[in-house]
């Protein structure tokens, strides 16, 4: 799902500034989709994004009035999300998770890293396995629809280690879903 449009996004953030709580529900709404799908991606876990998803429209709400971030509200909105869900990650550790997540949106994943036809239980999973810096990079690029310099703002990168941290990722994966690559590429 793509990101809400960023002219109404800062229609209602002005809107929520000047005092109108009614802009807030259509803000979150806007977000649902794109960040819970970012943040279910992220975590591997759908129960902890939900609790995420709402954490971070807490903050947003006591901390909208004096948000002075340069750069896009999107983009502050999933700083706030990609540093909670790290957080959430450090606390429960490195144990395996298996709560149930979305579908993977297989199309653009497969697209975005060049694995057509891969299983997308598979990949989900795939995808699970990364390490936290590469999984972050493919979590905001395929599921938050992001641009590299977006996520280099977002995760307080250099761009280049954003494009590498995408390119050992892509390496990662078409190693753990296509038997045999690496002996093809030889």
């Amino acid at each position: 799902m793509p990101l809400p449009d960023p002219i109404q996004v800062q229609r209602w953030v002005d809107r929520l500034k000047g005092g109108d709580r009614g802009a807030f529900r259509p803000l979150v709404d806007a977000f649902q989709g794109p960040l819970f799908g970012y943040l279910a991606r992220f975590t591997g876990d759908r129960h902890a994004a939900e609790d995420l998803f709402q954490e971070v429209f807490l903050k947003v709400h006591q901390e909208i009035a004096g948000q002075t971030a340069t750069g896009s509200f999107s983009g502050w909105v999933y700083s706030l999300a990609h540093n909670l869900a790290v957080d959430w990650l450090r606390r429960r550790g490195r144990e395996e998770l298996t709560a149930t997540v979305p579908e993977t949106p297989a199309g653009r994943l497969e697209g975005e890293l060049a694995l057509p036809g891969a299983d997308p239980t598979r990949l989900a999973e795939a995808v699970r396995q990364l390490p936290e810096p590469q999984r972050a990079v493919v979590c905001l690029r395929v599921y938050g629809e992001l641009s590299f310099a977006q996520i280099a703002r977002i995760l307080d990168a250099p761009l280049n280690t954003v494009l590498g941290r995408m390119r050992l990722a892509t390496v990662a994966l078409r190693r753990a879903l296509t038997p045999g690559w690496m002996e093809a590429r030889v």
